[in-house]
């Protein structure tokens, strides 16, 4: 897994979800675009769309753009803004996943894309589902 921070929160997600994490790169800003997406950037010759994924799950703030995370399923890819990647681990997610419920207090977050909760050094990291982001039609353009 990847763990990364972004608002605040941590992030786990899995290995063969993750194309490429980029510090440099060039992305354009479309005009009249929905919040949620931060705008759009040439990877290995394809136009990608870049997300805000705190905008789609509810985060307060704003990532700060210093880092593209692009993931993808298949023949699909997208980017995400994040603000680091702080760790790469092995975790199994079978045993230590617990399916989150509704939050008692905090913000109210959209647990559509939040696949589980994994308890990882004394703090717990929210799983993000992939699949869930791909099957969404927030991310099409």
């Amino acid at each position: 897994f990847f763990i990364f921070s972004l608002c605040g929160k941590r992030f786990a997600i899995g290995f063969k979800d993750v194309a490429a994490i980029k510090s440099k790169y060039f992305s354009s800003i479309l005009f009249k675009m929905p919040e949620h997406l931060a705008g759009i950037f040439s990877f290995q010759g394809e136009i990608l769309s870049i997300l805000r994924l705190e905008k789609i799950i509810g985060l307060e703030g704003a990532a700060d753009g210093r880092v593209l995370m692009i993931i993808g399923k298949k023949d699909l890819k997208l980017g995400l803004f994040i603000d680091s990647v702080d760790s790469v681990c092995s975790l199994k997610p079978p045993v230590s996943f617990i399916k989150p419920g509704k939050a008692k207090s905090g913000p109210k977050l959209d647990l559509d894309h939040i696949g589980g909760i994994l308890p990882f050094e004394n703090n717990d990291i929210l799983h993000l589902d992939v699949e869930s982001l791909f099957e969404s039609k927030l991310i099409w353009i």
